[in-house]
């Protein structure tokens, strides 16, 4: 009994690591999100500061260089704000560590919910699943994050190169 419940003590420890170390992969994929939504609006208020830039002879096609990094910039920033956008839908499993389930259900009622926390914390075995749970959907969350900061940054680079181009035309 007492190696079952050492065993589900190390499960519960290593689920905690691993939903600490999602958190802070997710905290990445946002700094990641913001450094681009920084360069994207670095990049458009070069594009509008040089509006004569777009009137550059050259061949007939560069004109539509400065229009393309302008859409491929805000493109870029809007996928970099979708990024930081939380999300405020609750785990269909546990629902004790959702903010807004916790706000709504509870409100004011702070001792029901140490009553409820402390009730689903009480076995080692259910910890360990809920902590489960919770490391799934940060995966989902880091998942869909960094896939929307890697579309961000491919744009963004699209859009330097198109500016880069249309100066040197």
């Amino acid at each position: 009994m007492t190696g079952a419940l050492r065993s589900s003590g190390l499960q519960s420890e290593a689920g905690w690591n691993a939903l600490q170390q999602l958190h802070e992969t997710i905290r990445f994929a946002d700094v990641k999100a913001a450094a681009v939504l920084a360069a994207a609006g670095l990049l458009g208020g070069s594009l509008w500061s040089g509006q004569d830039s777009l009137t550059v002879t050259g061949p007939a096609w560069s004109p539509v260089l400065p229009v393309f990094s302008a859409v491929a910039a805000a493109t870029s920033a809007l996928l970099a704000l979708h990024t930081l956008m939380p999300r405020r839908q609750a785990a269909a499993s546990e629902p004790l560590h959702h903010f807004a389930y916790v706000a709504e259900r509870y409100g004011r009622n702070s001792q029901g919910f140490v009553d409820a926390w402390l009730a689903t914390t009480v076995d080692e075995d259910a910890t360990a699943r809920m902590l489960a749970g919770h490391v799934w959907a940060a995966h989902m969350v880091a998942s869909r994050k960094f896939a929307y900061v890697t579309w961000s940054i491919r744009l963004l680079v699209l859009g330097v190169l198109a500016w880069l181009v249309a100066g040197l035309l």
